[in-house]
């Protein structure tokens, strides 16, 4: 688990690593699209990573393990329920 980037980071790894078993990233999901949209710092981004992937993928990618993403309702607008279900 992980808050902000720490989400982000905990959705990169569990997506590429089977030996996480639960992942839950909190005030963290969006999309790739909002971060770059909105200004947000590009340090939890792939490079060009638009062009290829967006979040969903990678929380697609964790299947079948479990997963509970946790947002507010009312965080910025790259977090909110806007950019999640986009």
């Amino acid at each position: 688990t992980g808050a902000s980037g720490g989400g982000n980071q905990a959705v990169w790894l569990s997506s590429l690593d089977e030996r996480v078993k639960v992942v839950v990233p909190v005030a963290s999901m969006g999309s790739f699209d909002a971060y770059v949209t909105r200004s947000n710092c590009m340090c939890e981004t792939l490079p060009g990573g638009l062009a290829i992937s967006e979040q969903w993928h990678l929380l697609g990618a964790i299947a079948p393990r479990p997963l509970l993403v946790l947002n507010a309702r009312h965080d910025q607008p790259a977090f909110g329920v806007d950019a999640m279900t986009f």
